[in-house]
């Protein structure tokens, strides 16, 4: 079995530290304001998250973009290159089809380079919950757990995560769908 490695996006809102203590590599969603486009780095280089939020209570209208295919099949084919698998630990499929996209990218790989295994999964989570994945199974690599075990784990566990949380207003929520 080949050696892999554990990659999410941005929606995980972990802190960076914790990110780079976890070894697990993040691509970013990507937001709009004002024809201006961001990338959703958790180390705030593309923008500050603070800022942000003040500007959305300025009234500011962000609109958010998945991450498209060719964006996963280029993270996932740098992989693929130096002979490891990927295990993509997505953002819930019910709030984005960024999961379908991850699906489409890594079988762009997988026909290219057809030794390597890419396996996504959809943890119907967000925020914290998908954090809360990553952190868990990070662990259970570290113990000696095989890509396939840990997706089927993801998979098993995810009915059980319960996501609580409060907003000012439901204006974006509304807006959002």
């Amino acid at each position: 079995m080949r050696d892999y490695v554990i990659v999410s996006d941005s929606t995980a809102d972990l802190p960076i530290e914790l990110v780079k203590e976890l070894g697990v590599t993040i691509i970013p969603f990507s937001y709009s304001i004002d024809d201006v486009v961001y990338e959703y780095y958790l180390d705030e280089r593309d923008g500050d998250i603070s800022e942000f939020y003040s500007r959305l209570k300025k009234g500011a209208m962000p609109v958010t973009s998945q991450i498209n295919p060719v964006t996963y099949k280029q993270c996932f084919e740098e992989f693929a290159k130096q002979g490891l698998d990927v295990l993509y630990v997505g953002f819930s499929s019910g709030l984005s089809g960024s999961y379908q996209s991850s699906l489409l990218g890594a079988q762009m790989v997988e026909e290219s380079f057809p030794d390597a295994t890419i396996r996504c999964v959809d943890t119907r989570c967000a925020a914290v919950g998908e954090g809360v994945f990553l952190c868990e199974i990070v662990d259970r690599k570290k113990k000696g757990a095989n890509l396939s075990e840990l997706a089927w784990w993801i998979e098993e566990h995810r009915k059980y995560v319960r996501h609580w949380f409060m907003v000012e207003d439901l204006f974006h929520l509304k807006r959002g769908g």
